[in-house]
């Protein structure tokens, strides 16, 4: 998922926020007081940022997984490869077609011609 979107938290992002959120400082009365409250108010800025990217990556991935699903079942049954005749479709499909075939032998003649021709060009010259 995350590959397809930017990816808001870690620490660098975390560290920098919470430098900023530490500046804002007070006395050192409170101190530790501080220190918590920058804790928090950095975790909630990063991870409301966070939740904004999940839910559309969420979203993305469910409904991606939900049509290849539905895509799947689809195809298999109009191409007719499942069912009683699924095993002599699927041999049909895999078949090649006979013109194919014969296109193939001759285009093997001619390379095997051109080579023959090309090794006795190059006997001649050297």
């Amino acid at each position: 998922m995350e590959s397809r979107r930017s990816f808001v938290f870690n620490r660098q992002d975390y560290l920098k926020q919470k430098e900023s959120n530490d500046s804002e400082g007070s006395p050192d009365d409170f101190e530790m007081e501080s220190e918590v409250l920058s804790h928090v108010q950095t975790y909630f800025d990063i991870s409301s940022r966070r939740i904004i990217e999940v839910v559309p990556m969420i979203c993305d991935t469910s409904l991606g997984l939900k049509l290849v699903k539905q895509l799947t079942k689809a195809f298999a049954k109009q191409l007719g490869i499942v069912g009683t005749n699924g095993l002599a479709n699927s041999k049909n499909f895999l078949q090649e077609d006979a013109a194919v075939i014969e296109r193939r032998r001759w285009l093997r003649r001619q390379e095997e011609i051109v080579s023959r021709a090309e090794q006795i060009l190059s006997s001649i010259i050297h």
